[in-house]
């Protein structure tokens, strides 16, 4: 962790800034990210480098050292911890857990999607059936933006999984923060600190509490990740709290599919998911011969494309987010627009169309610019 992540987080309870304390540090890897260092809100330089920096220039001693351990307090006392480089900022989390309860569903989906990720390779397997410079590419088409718009740009990664996605986008000149409930974060931050990851920063948190300041992120992306909670459109607007005035959010959710297969699969889903950890995943692995032999059939009859031939690795992940996470809930694009435009937002868009779910993204409006009365303008006396 870096002192520049506290520009964004805030306390999940009450909202309020965190101060570190009890740190110890290592210095950081020489950086291989594209983006630059960007002007920090609260700096935490010496003294003397901090007084000798115009406002807004950008604070490379928020990127310099690398926080491993410590603890961040609010001002209303509420204390997480800082573990192996990631601030752990779930509710259950809380170092005094007194008077926050553990959070059931931030835990279930905690352990579902770190388990599934536990058996991604990042040398070898592609998430998703994609690279990630193909990830790379339809991020752009899914947030309907440029590479140049997203230059200079905070971008928050909702749900980042495996994280791949979100290193991969600072070619595009952005900062990236990448949050998930999982371990996998963590398994994320220790492999690509290596590569110099000083403008990535990885989180662990519950996107229904969100750790994060209000307005603070120019894009928010979260695909495939908001129907795996308790409620997806409260979750949506969780996260929509952080994105700035102009800013673009885009997500991926599934839809509904018609047919009796889809149905047998959401009944077996439903049998296993809420079974203890290791017996659904000890069920799945069970499962993924007969999915890797249908799959060599298909191709054999040219039946399907090529990223449907999936290794055994990368069919295992897919099965392990298909049927084991405790919520998978299905919606239509009028349902998801509706909730942009309660929240108010305009530009909505439905970018990525597949057939087992679909992409949007909107914008939420600028705030109106103050305008200042002219020394001839008098109030009406009525």
């Amino acid at each position: 962790m870096k002192f520049r992540v506290l520009d964004f987080l805030a306390c999940p309870i009450c909202i309020g800034d965190f101060e570190p304390r009890n740190l110890s540090f290592i210095k950081s890897a020489e950086s291989s990210e594209v983006s630059e260092s960007s002007g920090c809100v609260i700096c935490h330089a010496p003294a003397a480098q901090r007084y000798a920096r115009a406002p807004g220039q950008p604070c490379k001693s928020c990127y310099a050292d690398e926080i491993i351990g410590g603890v961040l307090v609010c001002p209303r006392g509420h204390a997480f911890g800082i573990v192996d480089g990631v601030p752990r900022l779930r509710l259950d989390q809380k170092l005094d857990k007194a008077p926050v309860e553990a959070k059931a569903a931030a835990l279930s989906v905690a352990a579902s999607f770190g388990a599934e990720w536990s058996h991604f390779d990042y040398e070898h397997d592609n998430t998703w059936t994609y690279s990630v410079q193909e990830r790379c590419k339809l991020f752009l088409k899914e947030v309907a933006m440029t590479a140049e718009e997203l230059r200079g740009k905070n971008v928050l990664d909702a749900g980042c999984g495996n994280g791949s996605l979100s290193r991969g986008l600072n070619q595009f000149g952005c900062e990236v923060v990448a949050i998930d409930a999982s371990p996998s974060v963590e398994v994320a931050y220790k492999h690509f600190a290596t590569k110099g990851n000083d403008r990535t920063h990885f989180v662990q948190g519950d996107l229904m509490n969100p750790p994060f300041r209000h307005e603070v992120f120019d894009v928010i992306f979260s695909s495939g990740v908001l129907h795996h909670n308790p409620d997806t459109r409260e979750a949506l607007r969780a996260i929509a709290k952080s994105l700035a005035p102009a800013g673009r959010i885009y997500i991926w959710v599934y839809r509904y599919i018609p047919g009796l297969t889809h149905k047998l699969k959401e009944v077996f889903r439903r049998t296993i998911s809420p079974m203890p950890s290791g017996v659904k995943h000890t069920i799945v692995a069970l499962w993924l011969p007969q999915a890797m032999l249908r799959q060599y059939l298909r191709t054999a009859l040219g039946q399907n494309t090529a990223r449907d031939r999936l290794k055994w690795g990368e069919r295992f992940v897919l099965l392990l987010d298909h049927y084991t996470p405790r919520w998978r809930w299905e919606h239509t694009p009028d349902e998801v627009k509706s909730w942009y435009c309660d929240l108010g937002y305009n530009h909505i868009e439905l970018t990525e169309d597949r057939e087992w779910g679909f992409g949007m993204a909107a914008t939420k409006p600028q705030k109106p610019a103050m305008t200042k009365p002219t020394p001839g303008d008098r109030q009406s006396d009525t």
